[in-house]
Protein backbone atom coordinates (compact mmCIF):
# COMPACT_ATOMS: atom_id res chain seq x y z
CA UNK A 1 0.00 0.00 0.00
CA UNK A 2 1.26 3.46 -0.91
CA UNK A 3 1.04 6.10 1.84
CA UNK A 4 2.13 9.67 1.26
CA UNK A 5 1.45 12.89 -0.60
CA UNK A 6 -0.05 12.95 -4.08
CA UNK A 7 -1.31 15.69 -6.35
CA UNK A 8 -5.00 16.03 -5.69
CA UNK A 9 -5.71 15.40 -9.36
CA UNK A 10 -4.19 11.90 -9.01
CA UNK A 11 -5.96 10.90 -5.79
CA UNK A 12 -9.24 9.46 -7.13
CA UNK A 13 -9.99 6.13 -5.44
CA UNK A 14 -7.46 6.74 -2.65
CA UNK A 15 -8.35 7.06 1.03
CA UNK A 16 -7.81 10.39 2.74
CA UNK A 17 -5.14 10.03 5.45
CA UNK A 18 -6.06 13.11 7.51
CA UNK A 19 -9.33 15.00 7.85
CA UNK A 20 -9.64 18.25 5.89
CA UNK A 21 -11.96 21.25 6.15
CA UNK A 22 -13.42 22.58 2.94
CA UNK A 23 -15.73 25.46 2.20
CA UNK A 24 -18.60 22.96 1.97
CA UNK A 25 -17.82 20.94 5.06
CA UNK A 26 -15.40 18.44 6.53
CA UNK A 27 -13.90 15.54 4.61
CA UNK A 28 -13.05 12.86 7.17
CA UNK A 29 -9.96 10.73 7.18
CA UNK A 30 -10.48 7.27 5.74
CA UNK A 31 -13.03 8.53 3.22
CA UNK A 32 -12.54 7.24 -0.30
CA UNK A 33 -12.04 10.17 -2.64
CA UNK A 34 -14.36 10.46 -5.64
CA UNK A 35 -14.47 13.02 -8.43
CA UNK A 36 -16.88 15.31 -6.55
CA UNK A 37 -14.68 15.51 -3.45
CA UNK A 38 -11.54 16.06 -5.53
CA UNK A 39 -13.26 18.87 -7.45
CA UNK A 40 -14.18 20.55 -4.14
CA UNK A 41 -10.60 20.25 -2.85
CA UNK A 42 -9.23 21.77 -6.04
CA UNK A 43 -11.80 24.57 -5.89
CA UNK A 44 -10.55 25.37 -2.37
CA UNK A 45 -6.95 25.48 -3.58
CA UNK A 46 -5.85 22.18 -2.03
CA UNK A 47 -3.42 20.89 -4.67
CA UNK A 48 -1.71 18.09 -2.72
CA UNK A 49 -3.05 15.71 -0.09
CA UNK A 50 -1.82 12.80 1.99
CA UNK A 51 -3.54 9.59 1.05
CA UNK A 52 -3.42 5.81 1.33
CA UNK A 53 -3.62 3.96 -1.96
CA UNK A 54 -4.14 0.20 -1.69
CA UNK A 55 -2.26 -2.12 -3.99
CA UNK A 56 -4.21 -4.50 -6.19
CA UNK A 57 -3.77 -7.33 -3.65
CA UNK A 58 -4.75 -5.25 -0.62
CA UNK A 59 -7.98 -5.60 1.38
CA UNK A 60 -9.76 -2.56 2.83
CA UNK A 61 -9.61 -2.25 6.63
CA UNK A 62 -13.35 -2.76 7.17
CA UNK A 63 -13.54 -5.80 4.90
CA UNK A 64 -10.48 -7.34 6.58
CA UNK A 65 -11.84 -6.69 10.08
CA UNK A 66 -15.23 -8.13 9.16
CA UNK A 67 -13.65 -11.27 7.64
CA UNK A 68 -11.51 -11.95 10.70
CA UNK A 69 -14.34 -11.29 13.15
CA UNK A 70 -16.70 -13.64 11.32
CA UNK A 71 -14.02 -16.33 11.26
CA UNK A 72 -13.61 -16.05 15.04
CA UNK A 73 -17.29 -16.29 15.97
CA UNK A 74 -18.11 -19.44 17.90
CA UNK A 75 -21.17 -20.44 19.87
CA UNK A 76 -23.18 -17.79 21.74
CA UNK A 77 -21.17 -14.87 20.32
CA UNK A 78 -21.98 -12.07 17.91
CA UNK A 79 -20.19 -9.21 16.17
CA UNK A 80 -21.16 -5.63 15.47
CA UNK A 81 -20.62 -3.88 12.14
CA UNK A 82 -17.19 -2.87 10.85
CA UNK A 83 -16.18 0.76 11.21
CA UNK A 84 -12.76 2.40 10.83
CA UNK A 85 -11.20 -1.05 10.68
CA UNK A 86 -12.73 -2.24 13.95
CA UNK A 87 -15.25 -4.96 14.79
CA UNK A 88 -16.21 -5.79 18.38
CA UNK A 89 -17.31 -9.25 19.46
CA UNK A 90 -19.87 -9.77 22.25
CA UNK A 91 -21.31 -12.58 24.34
CA UNK A 92 -24.87 -13.28 23.20
CA UNK A 93 -25.48 -15.44 26.30
CA UNK A 94 -23.98 -15.62 29.79
CA UNK A 95 -21.39 -18.35 30.33
CA UNK A 96 -17.69 -19.20 30.19
CA UNK A 97 -15.48 -17.70 27.49
CA UNK A 98 -13.30 -20.34 25.84
CA UNK A 99 -10.62 -20.22 23.14
CA UNK A 100 -6.99 -21.25 22.58
CA UNK A 101 -4.60 -18.46 23.65
CA UNK A 102 -1.76 -19.90 21.53
CA UNK A 103 -3.85 -19.44 18.38
CA UNK A 104 -4.64 -15.85 19.33
CA UNK A 105 -0.91 -15.20 19.76
CA UNK A 106 -0.21 -16.78 16.37
CA UNK A 107 -2.80 -14.54 14.71
CA UNK A 108 -1.21 -11.41 16.15
CA UNK A 109 2.29 -12.53 15.03
CA UNK A 110 1.54 -12.51 11.29
CA UNK A 111 1.13 -8.78 10.65
CA UNK A 112 1.35 -6.02 13.30
CA UNK A 113 -1.38 -4.21 11.40
CA UNK A 114 -3.86 -7.06 12.02
CA UNK A 115 -4.65 -7.07 15.73
CA UNK A 116 -6.94 -9.09 17.95
CA UNK A 117 -7.43 -8.44 21.66
CA UNK A 118 -9.56 -10.66 23.93
CA UNK A 119 -10.61 -11.02 27.54
CA UNK A 120 -8.92 -13.75 29.55
CA UNK A 121 -9.86 -17.29 28.66
CA UNK A 122 -12.07 -19.31 31.01
CA UNK A 123 -13.68 -16.09 32.24
CA UNK A 124 -17.35 -16.05 33.18
CA UNK A 125 -18.96 -13.31 31.08
CA UNK A 126 -22.41 -11.80 31.23
CA UNK A 127 -24.62 -11.57 28.17
CA UNK A 128 -23.82 -8.37 26.28
CA UNK A 129 -20.23 -8.04 27.50
CA UNK A 130 -17.53 -7.28 24.93
CA UNK A 131 -15.23 -10.31 24.71
CA UNK A 132 -12.83 -9.28 21.92
CA UNK A 133 -12.04 -6.56 19.43
CA UNK A 134 -10.51 -6.83 15.96
CA UNK A 135 -8.66 -3.74 14.78
CA UNK A 136 -6.97 -3.32 11.40
CA UNK A 137 -4.48 -0.51 11.92
CA UNK A 138 -3.64 0.63 8.36
CA UNK A 139 -6.28 1.55 5.81
CA UNK A 140 -5.66 -1.75 4.02
CA UNK A 141 -3.67 -4.94 4.55
CA UNK A 142 -2.10 -7.40 2.17
CA UNK A 143 -4.50 -10.17 1.19
CA UNK A 144 -1.73 -12.75 1.58
CA UNK A 145 -1.33 -11.78 5.26
CA UNK A 146 -5.08 -11.78 5.80
CA UNK A 147 -5.39 -15.26 4.30
CA UNK A 148 -2.66 -16.54 6.63
CA UNK A 149 -4.60 -15.18 9.57
CA UNK A 150 -7.88 -16.67 8.38
CA UNK A 151 -6.18 -20.04 7.88
CA UNK A 152 -5.47 -20.11 11.63
CA UNK A 153 -9.12 -19.55 12.50
CA UNK A 154 -10.07 -23.19 12.81
CA UNK A 155 -12.34 -24.60 15.49
CA UNK A 156 -9.69 -24.06 18.19
CA UNK A 157 -9.44 -20.36 17.42
CA UNK A 158 -13.16 -19.72 17.76
CA UNK A 159 -14.23 -17.51 20.62
CA UNK A 160 -17.15 -19.30 22.21
CA UNK A 161 -19.28 -18.75 25.28
CA UNK A 162 -20.14 -22.07 26.88
CA UNK A 163 -23.64 -21.75 28.29
CA UNK A 164 -24.24 -23.76 31.48
CA UNK A 165 -26.39 -26.87 31.18
CA UNK A 166 -28.91 -27.83 33.86
CA UNK A 167 -27.38 -29.73 36.80
CA UNK A 168 -28.57 -31.01 40.18
CA UNK A 169 -26.52 -30.86 43.36
CA UNK A 170 -26.70 -32.25 46.87
CA UNK A 171 -25.11 -30.40 49.78
CA UNK A 172 -23.85 -32.42 52.76
CA UNK A 173 -22.86 -30.50 55.88
CA UNK A 174 -21.09 -32.26 58.72
CA UNK A 175 -21.58 -31.12 62.32
CA UNK A 176 -19.51 -31.02 65.48
CA UNK A 177 -20.82 -30.23 69.01
CA UNK A 178 -21.38 -26.52 69.47
CA UNK A 179 -21.57 -25.65 65.78
CA UNK A 180 -23.86 -22.70 65.04
CA UNK A 181 -26.94 -23.82 63.09
CA UNK A 182 -27.33 -20.31 61.63
CA UNK A 183 -23.96 -20.77 59.90
CA UNK A 184 -25.22 -24.00 58.32
CA UNK A 185 -28.41 -22.24 57.21
CA UNK A 186 -26.36 -19.46 55.65
CA UNK A 187 -24.25 -22.02 53.80
CA UNK A 188 -27.42 -23.46 52.26
CA UNK A 189 -28.53 -20.01 51.06
CA UNK A 190 -25.10 -19.05 49.70
CA UNK A 191 -24.71 -22.39 47.92
CA UNK A 192 -28.13 -22.10 46.32
CA UNK A 193 -27.28 -18.64 45.01
CA UNK A 194 -24.08 -19.95 43.45
CA UNK A 195 -25.91 -22.82 41.79
CA UNK A 196 -28.78 -20.71 40.43
CA UNK A 197 -26.32 -18.42 38.63
CA UNK A 198 -25.01 -21.50 36.82
CA UNK A 199 -28.37 -23.05 35.89
CA UNK A 200 -28.07 -25.65 38.65
CA UNK A 201 -30.45 -26.47 41.48
CA UNK A 202 -29.84 -27.52 45.06
CA UNK A 203 -31.80 -30.74 45.08
CA UNK A 204 -31.35 -31.57 48.75
CA UNK A 205 -29.32 -30.73 51.84
CA UNK A 206 -28.24 -33.35 54.39
CA UNK A 207 -26.56 -32.87 57.78
CA UNK A 208 -24.60 -35.57 59.55
CA UNK A 209 -21.94 -36.03 62.23
CA UNK A 210 -18.39 -35.00 61.32
CA UNK A 211 -16.91 -38.49 61.28
CA UNK A 212 -15.72 -40.91 58.61
CA UNK A 213 -18.44 -43.41 59.52
CA UNK A 214 -21.38 -40.99 59.43
CA UNK A 215 -20.25 -39.27 56.24
CA UNK A 216 -19.48 -42.63 54.58
CA UNK A 217 -22.99 -43.85 55.40
CA UNK A 218 -24.53 -40.66 53.96
CA UNK A 219 -22.48 -40.90 50.77
CA UNK A 220 -23.25 -44.60 50.37
CA UNK A 221 -26.97 -43.93 50.72
CA UNK A 222 -26.79 -41.22 48.03
CA UNK A 223 -24.79 -43.38 45.62
CA UNK A 224 -27.25 -46.28 46.01
CA UNK A 225 -30.27 -44.13 45.19
CA UNK A 226 -31.53 -44.83 41.71
CA UNK A 227 -33.88 -41.86 41.41
CA UNK A 228 -32.95 -38.17 41.33
CA UNK A 229 -29.26 -38.90 41.75
CA UNK A 230 -27.33 -35.60 41.86
CA UNK A 231 -24.69 -34.61 39.30
CA UNK A 232 -22.58 -33.04 42.03
CA UNK A 233 -22.15 -33.83 45.71
CA UNK A 234 -20.88 -30.84 47.68
CA UNK A 235 -19.44 -31.52 51.14
CA UNK A 236 -19.04 -28.65 53.61
CA UNK A 237 -17.12 -30.07 56.55
CA UNK A 238 -17.50 -28.76 60.08
CA UNK A 239 -13.71 -28.60 60.09
CA UNK A 240 -11.54 -27.68 57.11
CA UNK A 241 -9.87 -30.55 55.23
CA UNK A 242 -6.27 -30.56 56.41
CA UNK A 243 -4.90 -33.71 54.77
CA UNK A 244 -5.75 -36.31 52.11
CA UNK A 245 -6.41 -38.75 54.95
CA UNK A 246 -8.82 -36.40 56.78
CA UNK A 247 -12.51 -37.15 57.42
CA UNK A 248 -13.92 -36.00 54.05
CA UNK A 249 -11.45 -37.78 51.72
CA UNK A 250 -11.45 -40.89 53.90
CA UNK A 251 -15.25 -41.08 53.75
CA UNK A 252 -15.25 -40.66 49.97
CA UNK A 253 -12.87 -43.59 49.57
CA UNK A 254 -14.80 -45.68 52.08
CA UNK A 255 -17.93 -45.12 49.96
CA UNK A 256 -16.15 -46.62 46.93
CA UNK A 257 -15.02 -43.33 45.46
CA UNK A 258 -11.60 -41.85 44.84
CA UNK A 259 -9.86 -38.53 45.46
CA UNK A 260 -8.43 -36.91 42.32
CA UNK A 261 -6.94 -33.80 43.85
CA UNK A 262 -6.58 -32.02 47.15
CA UNK A 263 -5.39 -28.41 47.08
CA UNK A 264 -6.03 -25.57 44.64
CA UNK A 265 -3.61 -22.76 43.65
CA UNK A 266 -6.27 -20.13 44.36
CA UNK A 267 -6.64 -18.04 47.50
CA UNK A 268 -9.20 -17.95 49.02
CA UNK A 269 -10.08 -21.53 48.10
CA UNK A 270 -6.84 -23.47 48.72
CA UNK A 271 -8.40 -26.27 50.76
CA UNK A 272 -10.65 -27.67 48.04
CA UNK A 273 -10.91 -31.37 47.24
CA UNK A 274 -12.03 -33.03 44.00
CA UNK A 275 -13.12 -36.63 43.74
CA UNK A 276 -15.70 -38.97 42.26
CA UNK A 277 -18.08 -41.67 43.40
CA UNK A 278 -19.05 -43.53 40.26
CA UNK A 279 -19.89 -40.83 37.70
CA UNK A 280 -20.86 -38.27 40.34
CA UNK A 281 -18.49 -35.35 40.89
CA UNK A 282 -17.68 -34.84 44.58
CA UNK A 283 -16.28 -31.54 45.85
CA UNK A 284 -14.96 -31.05 49.34
CA UNK A 285 -15.60 -27.35 49.94
CA UNK A 286 -13.07 -24.94 51.43
CA UNK A 287 -14.32 -22.98 54.44
CA UNK A 288 -14.49 -19.77 52.38
CA UNK A 289 -17.27 -21.34 50.26
CA UNK A 290 -19.65 -20.47 53.11
CA UNK A 291 -19.23 -16.83 51.99
CA UNK A 292 -20.87 -15.37 48.89
CA UNK A 293 -17.62 -13.64 47.92
CA UNK A 294 -15.60 -15.08 44.98
CA UNK A 295 -13.24 -17.94 45.76
CA UNK A 296 -11.75 -20.99 44.06
CA UNK A 297 -14.99 -22.95 44.34
CA UNK A 298 -16.65 -20.47 41.95
CA UNK A 299 -14.08 -21.21 39.25
CA UNK A 300 -14.60 -24.94 39.65
CA UNK A 301 -18.38 -24.54 39.41
CA UNK A 302 -18.11 -22.36 36.29
CA UNK A 303 -16.21 -25.05 34.45
CA UNK A 304 -18.35 -27.94 35.65
CA UNK A 305 -21.57 -26.12 34.77
CA UNK A 306 -20.36 -25.64 31.20
CA UNK A 307 -19.39 -29.28 30.74
CA UNK A 308 -15.62 -28.72 30.69
CA UNK A 309 -13.06 -31.11 32.21
CA UNK A 310 -11.20 -30.39 35.44
CA UNK A 311 -7.80 -31.57 34.18
CA UNK A 312 -4.62 -30.84 36.12
CA UNK A 313 -3.24 -28.52 33.45
CA UNK A 314 -6.26 -26.24 33.78
CA UNK A 315 -6.31 -26.50 37.58
CA UNK A 316 -2.64 -25.50 37.75
CA UNK A 317 -3.23 -22.60 35.35
CA UNK A 318 -5.52 -21.01 37.94
CA UNK A 319 -2.43 -19.99 39.89
CA UNK A 320 -1.80 -17.01 37.57
CA UNK A 321 -4.44 -14.58 38.75
CA UNK A 322 -5.31 -16.93 41.57
CA UNK A 323 -4.80 -14.34 44.31
CA UNK A 324 -8.41 -13.22 44.73
CA UNK A 325 -9.99 -10.61 46.97
CA UNK A 326 -9.97 -11.13 50.71
CA UNK A 327 -12.93 -12.66 52.58
CA UNK A 328 -12.73 -11.00 55.96
CA UNK A 329 -15.27 -13.21 57.70
CA UNK A 330 -13.33 -16.43 57.08
CA UNK A 331 -11.61 -17.79 60.21
CA UNK A 332 -8.06 -16.72 59.25
CA UNK A 333 -8.21 -13.82 56.80
CA UNK A 334 -5.02 -12.62 55.14
CA UNK A 335 -5.73 -9.13 56.43
CA UNK A 336 -7.70 -8.54 59.63
CA UNK A 337 -10.12 -5.63 59.57
CA UNK A 338 -11.49 -5.03 63.06
CA UNK A 339 -14.21 -2.77 61.71
CA UNK A 340 -15.68 -5.39 59.34
CA UNK A 341 -19.27 -6.37 59.96
CA UNK A 342 -21.49 -8.87 58.20
CA UNK A 343 -24.87 -10.45 58.68
CA UNK A 344 -26.55 -13.70 57.76
CA UNK A 345 -29.02 -13.88 54.90
CA UNK A 346 -31.15 -16.86 53.98
CA UNK A 347 -33.58 -17.73 51.19
CA UNK A 348 -35.91 -20.68 50.73
CA UNK A 349 -34.91 -23.69 48.63
CA UNK A 350 -37.91 -23.37 46.33
CA UNK A 351 -37.23 -19.86 45.04
CA UNK A 352 -37.08 -19.63 41.26
CA UNK A 353 -36.09 -16.87 38.92
CA UNK A 354 -38.68 -14.63 37.33
CA UNK A 355 -39.59 -15.02 33.69
CA UNK A 356 -38.49 -12.45 31.15
CA UNK A 357 -40.34 -10.83 28.33
CA UNK A 358 -39.21 -9.67 24.92
CA UNK A 359 -37.30 -6.49 24.32
CA UNK A 360 -39.15 -3.40 23.23
CA UNK A 361 -37.81 -1.45 20.29
CA UNK A 362 -39.23 2.02 20.89
CA UNK A 363 -36.84 4.94 20.89
CA UNK A 364 -38.59 7.60 22.96
CA UNK A 365 -39.02 9.65 19.79
CA UNK A 366 -35.37 10.68 19.69
CA UNK A 367 -33.71 7.94 17.65
CA UNK A 368 -31.93 6.89 20.85
CA UNK A 369 -33.33 4.14 23.06
CA UNK A 370 -33.46 4.58 26.84
CA UNK A 371 -34.22 1.72 29.22
CA UNK A 372 -34.64 1.77 32.98
CA UNK A 373 -33.50 -0.43 35.85
CA UNK A 374 -35.33 -0.50 39.18
CA UNK A 375 -33.20 -2.06 41.91
CA UNK A 376 -35.67 -3.81 44.23
CA UNK A 377 -33.63 -6.77 45.48
CA UNK A 378 -32.24 -5.57 48.83
CA UNK A 379 -33.04 -7.18 52.17
CA UNK A 380 -33.74 -3.91 54.08
CA UNK A 381 -31.72 -4.91 57.16
CA UNK A 382 -31.82 -1.41 58.71
CA UNK A 383 -35.61 -1.27 58.44
CA UNK A 384 -36.17 -3.98 61.02
CA UNK A 385 -38.38 -7.02 60.50
CA UNK A 386 -40.33 -5.53 57.58
CA UNK A 387 -39.27 -5.10 53.98
CA UNK A 388 -38.99 -1.36 53.47
CA UNK A 389 -39.75 -1.66 49.75
CA UNK A 390 -43.24 -2.88 50.69
CA UNK A 391 -43.76 -0.24 53.37
CA UNK A 392 -46.66 2.14 52.60
CA UNK A 393 -46.16 5.80 51.78
CA UNK A 394 -49.20 7.83 50.74
CA UNK A 395 -51.21 4.69 50.02
CA UNK A 396 -48.66 2.75 47.94
CA UNK A 397 -45.48 0.81 48.60
CA UNK A 398 -42.16 2.66 48.25
CA UNK A 399 -41.13 0.42 45.36
CA UNK A 400 -44.40 1.09 43.56
CA UNK A 401 -43.90 4.86 43.80
CA UNK A 402 -40.47 4.46 42.22
CA UNK A 403 -41.86 2.29 39.44
CA UNK A 404 -44.71 4.73 38.76
CA UNK A 405 -42.16 7.54 38.29
CA UNK A 406 -40.32 5.42 35.73
CA UNK A 407 -43.55 4.68 33.86
CA UNK A 408 -44.31 8.40 33.66
CA UNK A 409 -40.90 8.89 32.01
CA UNK A 410 -42.08 6.66 29.11
CA UNK A 411 -38.93 4.55 29.03
CA UNK A 412 -38.56 2.02 26.22
CA UNK A 413 -38.20 -0.85 28.69
CA UNK A 414 -38.07 -1.24 32.48
CA UNK A 415 -36.29 -4.13 34.18
CA UNK A 416 -37.27 -4.58 37.83
CA UNK A 417 -34.60 -6.61 39.65
CA UNK A 418 -35.94 -8.59 42.60
CA UNK A 419 -34.15 -10.68 45.20
CA UNK A 420 -35.14 -10.67 48.87
CA UNK A 421 -38.82 -11.68 49.21
CA UNK A 422 -39.04 -11.96 45.44
CA UNK A 423 -42.62 -13.17 45.29
CA UNK A 424 -43.98 -10.55 47.70
CA UNK A 425 -42.21 -7.67 45.94
CA UNK A 426 -43.24 -8.75 42.44
CA UNK A 427 -46.85 -9.46 43.44
CA UNK A 428 -47.19 -6.09 45.19
CA UNK A 429 -45.76 -4.15 42.26
CA UNK A 430 -47.96 -5.93 39.72
CA UNK A 431 -51.09 -5.28 41.80
CA UNK A 432 -50.38 -1.61 42.49
CA UNK A 433 -49.41 -0.86 38.89
CA UNK A 434 -52.66 -2.48 37.76
CA UNK A 435 -54.59 -0.33 40.22
CA UNK A 436 -53.01 2.85 38.86
CA UNK A 437 -52.65 2.00 35.15
CA UNK A 438 -55.58 -0.46 34.77
CA UNK A 439 -53.17 -2.73 32.86
CA UNK A 440 -49.59 -3.98 33.22
CA UNK A 441 -47.49 -2.21 30.57
CA UNK A 442 -45.58 -4.59 28.30
CA UNK A 443 -42.43 -2.54 28.86
CA UNK A 444 -42.08 -3.92 32.42
CA UNK A 445 -39.99 -7.05 32.99
CA UNK A 446 -39.26 -8.71 36.33
CA UNK A 447 -35.86 -10.40 36.73
CA UNK A 448 -34.72 -12.33 39.80
CA UNK A 449 -31.12 -11.89 40.99
CA UNK A 450 -30.02 -15.06 42.82
CA UNK A 451 -26.91 -13.25 44.11
CA UNK A 452 -28.76 -10.29 45.61
CA UNK A 453 -27.16 -10.72 49.05
CA UNK A 454 -23.69 -10.11 47.58
CA UNK A 455 -24.52 -6.44 47.04
CA UNK A 456 -25.99 -3.91 44.64
CA UNK A 457 -23.49 -4.63 41.86
CA UNK A 458 -24.91 -8.08 41.12
CA UNK A 459 -28.39 -6.58 40.63
CA UNK A 460 -27.06 -3.92 38.27
CA UNK A 461 -25.18 -6.56 36.26
CA UNK A 462 -28.26 -8.81 36.18
CA UNK A 463 -30.32 -6.01 34.62
CA UNK A 464 -27.62 -4.69 32.28
CA UNK A 465 -27.12 -8.17 30.84
CA UNK A 466 -30.64 -7.91 29.46
CA UNK A 467 -30.25 -4.34 28.18
CA UNK A 468 -26.99 -4.44 26.23
CA UNK A 469 -28.64 -3.33 22.96
CA UNK A 470 -30.07 -0.06 24.31
CA UNK A 471 -28.29 3.26 23.84
CA UNK A 472 -28.57 4.21 27.51
CA UNK A 473 -29.94 2.95 30.80
CA UNK A 474 -31.15 4.94 33.80
CA UNK A 475 -30.59 3.13 37.11
CA UNK A 476 -33.14 3.89 39.84
CA UNK A 477 -33.34 2.83 43.50
CA UNK A 478 -36.65 1.45 44.77
CA UNK A 479 -36.34 3.22 48.12
CA UNK A 480 -36.32 6.74 46.60
CA UNK A 481 -40.03 7.19 45.73
CA UNK A 482 -39.80 10.61 44.03
CA UNK A 483 -36.28 10.58 42.58
CA UNK A 484 -37.57 9.33 39.23
CA UNK A 485 -38.98 12.77 38.51
CA UNK A 486 -35.47 13.76 37.39
CA UNK A 487 -35.35 11.19 34.56
CA UNK A 488 -36.72 13.62 31.98
CA UNK A 489 -34.03 16.18 32.86
CA UNK A 490 -31.31 13.54 32.59
CA UNK A 491 -32.68 12.40 29.23
CA UNK A 492 -32.81 15.89 27.72
CA UNK A 493 -29.31 16.66 29.01
CA UNK A 494 -28.04 13.46 27.37
CA UNK A 495 -29.70 14.45 24.08
CA UNK A 496 -27.97 17.84 24.21
CA UNK A 497 -24.58 16.39 25.19
CA UNK A 498 -24.10 13.19 23.15
CA UNK A 499 -20.33 13.09 23.74
CA UNK A 500 -20.82 12.51 27.49
CA UNK A 501 -21.24 8.97 28.81
CA UNK A 502 -22.96 9.34 32.18
CA UNK A 503 -25.31 11.86 33.78
CA UNK A 504 -25.73 12.32 37.54
CA UNK A 505 -28.34 14.59 39.18
CA UNK A 506 -27.09 17.02 41.83
CA UNK A 507 -28.88 19.09 44.45
CA UNK A 508 -27.12 21.57 46.71
CA UNK A 509 -23.88 20.44 45.07
CA UNK A 510 -24.32 16.80 46.14
CA UNK A 511 -24.64 13.88 43.74
CA UNK A 512 -27.76 11.75 43.89
CA UNK A 513 -29.83 9.18 42.01
CA UNK A 514 -30.95 7.99 39.48
CA UNK A 515 -27.90 7.83 37.18
CA UNK A 516 -28.10 7.66 33.39
CA UNK A 517 -25.35 5.55 31.80
CA UNK A 518 -24.75 5.32 28.04
CA UNK A 519 -23.54 2.43 25.91
CA UNK A 520 -19.77 3.20 25.97
CA UNK A 521 -19.74 2.40 29.72
CA UNK A 522 -21.87 -0.77 29.56
CA UNK A 523 -18.91 -3.11 29.35
CA UNK A 524 -17.39 -1.58 32.49
CA UNK A 525 -20.72 -1.90 34.31
CA UNK A 526 -20.84 -5.62 33.49
CA UNK A 527 -17.61 -6.12 35.49
CA UNK A 528 -19.03 -4.63 38.73
CA UNK A 529 -18.82 -6.60 41.98
CA UNK A 530 -19.68 -5.91 45.62
CA UNK A 531 -22.01 -3.32 47.09
CA UNK A 532 -20.69 -0.03 45.68
CA UNK A 533 -22.89 0.34 42.64
CA UNK A 534 -21.31 2.18 39.70
CA UNK A 535 -19.57 4.81 41.83
CA UNK A 536 -16.00 3.86 40.95
CA UNK A 537 -16.84 3.63 37.24
CA UNK A 538 -18.07 7.23 37.36
CA UNK A 539 -14.90 8.21 39.20
CA UNK A 540 -12.61 6.41 36.74
CA UNK A 541 -14.37 8.10 33.81
CA UNK A 542 -14.83 11.54 35.34
CA UNK A 543 -14.04 13.38 32.09
CA UNK A 544 -17.19 11.99 30.43
CA UNK A 545 -19.51 12.25 33.45
CA UNK A 546 -21.81 15.28 33.56
CA UNK A 547 -23.45 16.56 36.72
CA UNK A 548 -27.00 17.76 36.13
CA UNK A 549 -28.34 20.27 38.71
CA UNK A 550 -31.98 19.60 39.61
CA UNK A 551 -34.34 21.38 41.96
CA UNK A 552 -35.44 18.23 43.78
CA UNK A 553 -34.16 17.08 47.14
CA UNK A 554 -35.69 13.69 46.35
CA UNK A 555 -32.57 12.72 44.39
CA UNK A 556 -30.44 12.81 47.54
CA UNK A 557 -32.20 10.82 50.23
CA UNK A 558 -33.10 7.16 50.26
CA UNK A 559 -35.19 5.63 53.04
CA UNK A 560 -33.45 3.12 55.31
CA UNK A 561 -35.36 3.21 58.60
CA UNK A 562 -39.03 3.47 59.73
CA UNK A 563 -38.28 6.90 61.20
CA UNK A 564 -36.94 8.18 57.88
CA UNK A 565 -40.13 6.98 56.22
CA UNK A 566 -42.26 8.73 58.86
CA UNK A 567 -40.30 11.96 58.34
CA UNK A 568 -40.28 11.78 54.54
Amino acid sequence: MFFGELPTTEAAGCFLAHSLKTSKGRVRKGQQLNDAVIAQLLEDGIDTITVARPDSDDVHEDEAARSLANALLGTSTKADSARTGRVNLYASESGMLTFKPDVILAINAIDPGITLATLNENLWVQKGRMIATVKIIPYAVANTDLQQVLALCNAQAKLSVRVPAAHRACLIQTELPGINSSMLDKTVAVTQQRLLKRNATLQTEIRCEHSVGALHETLATLSQATRSQPDWILIAGASAISDRADVVPAAIEAAGGHVDRYGLPVDPGNLLLLGKIGNTQVIGLPGCARSAKPNGFDQILDRLACGLNLDNHWLNSLSVGGLLGEILERPRPRVVNTEHRHSDTSISLNQTSGQTSGQQSASSGTGKSLAGVLLAAGSSRRFGDDNKLLAKWQGQSLASWSLQQMLKAELDRIVVVTGFQQQEVETTLRREVLEQQHHLPSTIEFVFNPEYSSGMASSIVTAMSALAEYDAVVVCLADMPEAGSSISVLRSTWQDNPSMCAFVPTCYGKRGNPVLITKPLFDSVLTLTGDTGARHILSDNASVVMEVPVDAKAVLGDIDTPQQLADY
